[in-house]
């Protein structure tokens, strides 16, 4: 499995699909600390959106910013991190 970083700037709520590693994929130890990060609501925008998990995924660290609706919803999913989880957004 090859690293890559995921930034979501969706402009209305998306469920994610095949773009996360699978959780199921993952057989050897180390698998999960190579795979990428994911952020959701980018700078620059007004507001995010909410991101919802369409299957049990893998990450290595996932950033939600602090912008209005940044919201990650696992939706009865499991998200596998090795690395960090940093929610800078706020509730209201």
């Amino acid at each position: 499995m090859s690293a890559y970083n995921i930034s979501y700037t969706n402009q209305s709520t998306y469920t994610t699909g095949a773009e996360l590693p699978s959780s199921a994929l993952l057989q050897l130890p180390n698998q999960l600390a190579n795979s990428g990060t994911m952020t959701i609501a980018e700078q620059p925008l007004p507001h995010g959106e909410m991101v919802i998990l369409g299957r049990s995924s893998s990450t290595n660290g996932v950033t939600i910013n602090n912008l209005a609706n940044s919201i990650l919803r696992l939706n009865a999913f499991t998200l596998n991190m090795a690395g960090t989880f940093l929610n800078s957004g706020f509730c209201s």
